[in-house]
């Protein structure tokens, strides 16, 4: 019987079989650790187009060498450069690489209140009382349909968890986000929001990962997983279930 993680492998490197392992939640994943996007503000599904999908891509073993040279009497230095073969076996770097870009769709304005929730908040001192308002909003008019969805490009390094431990997913993100650098990082429009990561590395794990305890956030497998992105993911590193 084939490994799971491999199985997961041949998912993401068939594109008919991708969209069952980048679904739009996930696709949203990479687009809120890529950028400022509120997951709150989004209407629709997240979608994505894969101009380059590269897979088992190794780091470079070639070394480098360069010096600046300068005999009496020059005006200018000589700069030389050389770079050679080690012979060395590949280093393991990422388990694939997409470049691409992802679709998403956020409310614009025209909304409506749809309702307010009015709370009293216990408060010490001298006040007498304290009201917590919450609004509901309605989405815009069309549900914002009409509204051209954001274009956001991202450059984003998969490792495959196969049962490691998360200190060495941990190092070998390292090594992916390297070779996510060997990637040209296209900039993203006028209208997109701020950029947080320009090369990001998405973690794909089994949802029972987060059943241990040992993971930080809460008492359920969820609260675990919402912990994990919140601290993962100011490190540029998203995180999938499979």
């Amino acid at each position: 019987m084939m490994d799971p993680a491999d199985q997961v492998l041949l998912r993401l490197a068939d594109p008919a079989a991708r969209p069952t392992l980048l679904d739009a939640d996930a696709l949203l994943q990479l687009a809120v650790t890529c950028y400022a996007v509120d997951p709150a503000a989004v209407t629709g599904p997240t979608t994505a187009v894969y101009d380059r999908f590269d897979l088992a891509v190794a780091l470079p073993v070639e070394t480098s060498l360069s010096a600046r040279l300068m005999r009496a009497g020059d005006a200018l230095p000589w700069d030389v450069t050389a770079a050679w073969d080690t012979g060395r076996p590949p280093t393991p770097g990422a388990d694939a690489v997409m470049v691409g870009s992802l679709a998403v769709r956020t409310a614009g304005v025209g909304g409506l209140i749809e309702a307010v929730d009015v709370t009293e908040v216990p408060v010490t001192g001298n006040f007498t009382a304290a009201l917590g308002v919450t609004l509901q909003l309605s989405a815009p008019p069309n549900g914002g349909g009409g509204a051209p969805p954001l274009v956001l490009p991202v450059v984003v390094a998969f490792l495959v968890d196969d049962g490691t431990s998360p200190r060495d997913l941990l190092r070998a993100t390292a090594a992916a986000r390297r070779v996510a650098r060997s990637y040209p990082s296209p900039s993203p429009p006028d209208d997109a929001p701020a950029r947080r990561a320009d090369r990001a590395v998405c973690w794909l794990v089994p949802a029972a990962t987060f059943e241990d305890d040992g993971w930080p956030g809460g008492t359920t497998a969820d609260a675990r997983l919402a912990a994990a992105r919140a601290w993962l993911g100011p490190q540029g590193i998203a995180v999938v279930v499979t």
